[in-house]
């Protein structure tokens, strides 16, 4: 999958696209899974999706996922 940096009007969103066709499930899963759990405090907003073409639209953070939280100054956040 390839994330992208998006612009919209005047927001930014994370734009990600299927690019290798074995993770099609893995894919499709995701998005049911964003699906399913909007709208929530803990969960990315889901914009947009398009399932034809394996594209979601989510909310865009500029520090990307929490991955590494512990890591972040306070400033950064």
């Amino acid at each position: 999958r390839s994330v992208y940096k998006a612009t919209w009007t005047e927001f930014f969103l994370a734009y990600s696209k299927l690019n290798n066709p074995h993770y099609l499930n893995d894919f499709k899963y995701g998005l049911h899974m964003l699906k399913l759990f909007q709208p929530s405090p803990f969960v990315v907003q889901l914009v947009g999706f398009c399932e034809a073409e394996n594209v979601t639209l989510t909310e865009y953070h500029k520090n990307g996922n929490a991955v590494n939280i512990t890591q972040m100054s306070a400033h950064s956040l």
